[in-house]
């Protein structure tokens, strides 16, 4: 069973590439759309990031204090971190939709003045 990339364009399935990670909103390459994530996915996103995080990390803090070593820990720790931020962001285009963007309020009487013009 592949993956599938759900950060597509929902106007040309263009997909949105992964910095789109770092913002909320975006412009679509191929039909410059404006896009936002879609909050539901987000959080199914967000919950999927905090539970691997919590589990990684009780596991790394379980294993660390078996050995009673600072360095140890200072490195496991780093380690952990130096994966879980990588995994995040190639997992993320796999669990987050983009919807379009909605229309800024004063562009709204705009377009509606062209909606009325035959």
């Amino acid at each position: 069973m592949a993956l599938q990339w759900r950060a597509v364009c929902p106007a040309c399935g263009h997909r949105v590439p992964r910095s789109g990670i770092l913002s909320e909103t975006a412009r679509c390459a191929g039909c410059s759309a404006s896009l936002r994530q879609n909050p539901g996915w987000n959080r199914v996103f967000y919950a999927l990031f905090t539970v691997v995080a919590i589990a990684g990390g009780l596991t790394t803090l379980f294993v660390v204090r078996q050995a009673d070593n600072t360095a140890l820990t200072i490195g496991c720790v780093i380690a952990f971190l130096l994966l879980l931020l990588p995994a995040s962001a190639w997992a993320w285009p796999y669990c987050t939709k983009y919807d379009p963007a909605p229309v800024a309020k004063s562009d709204a009487p705009a377009a509606a003045e062209e909606s009325r013009t035959p």
